[in-house]
């Protein structure tokens, strides 16, 4: 277990962020893609062909909001939205051109995923990750008709 204190590691955590904004910095952001064959693990390696990507179309926003639209469904947009905009907003990403960019694929707004990011950087965990939809907000359609459900579980066993 880790036993520095919170302090601690908010500096280690300041230091490792401030070596990778000079890293990214000193970097160009037309980044190229590494050969395939530099990678160990076969499980991340994918065959492509040697037609370059252009991540500069246009048309590749519906294929990201695509993308976001499968992610949405196997996580919450709430953290989605979150990471993306910390990313983007770390990368120096004007506020604006990120809220423009989050809401063409599909995700929360800048504002919103700001004050998400706030409460995750202060580290109230618990608040972050309930879901926060109020329960229960009408009856259902069983509630409703209880004798319709009696008949259907009947139904359900002697089919």
């Amino acid at each position: 277990m880790d036993e520095r204190s919170p302090s601690q590691k908010r500096r280690i955590t300041d230091e490792s962020n401030n070596e990778l904004t000079d890293r990214l910095s000193e970097q160009s952001y037309d980044a190229q893609i590494s050969d395939p064959s530099d990678s160990s693990d076969d499980e991340y390696q994918m065959d492509i062909d040697d037609e370059e990507l252009s991540f500069k179309d246009k048309l590749l926003v519906t294929d990201i909001g695509d993308l976001a639209e499968m992610c949405k469904s196997k996580c919450d947009t709430k953290y989605l939205s979150t990471l993306l905009y910390m990313s983007l907003r770390f990368l120096n990403i004007k506020r604006e051109h990120v809220d423009d960019y989050l809401k063409s694929i599909g995700f929360m707004t800048a504002e919103t995923s700001h004050k998400w990011a706030t409460v995750f950087i202060k580290g109230d965990y618990e608040e972050f990750s309930n879901d926060l939809r109020g329960g229960k907000q009408t009856d259902s359609f069983y509630d409703t008709f209880p004798e319709i459900e009696a008949d259907a579980k009947v139904s359900a066993i002697t089919s």
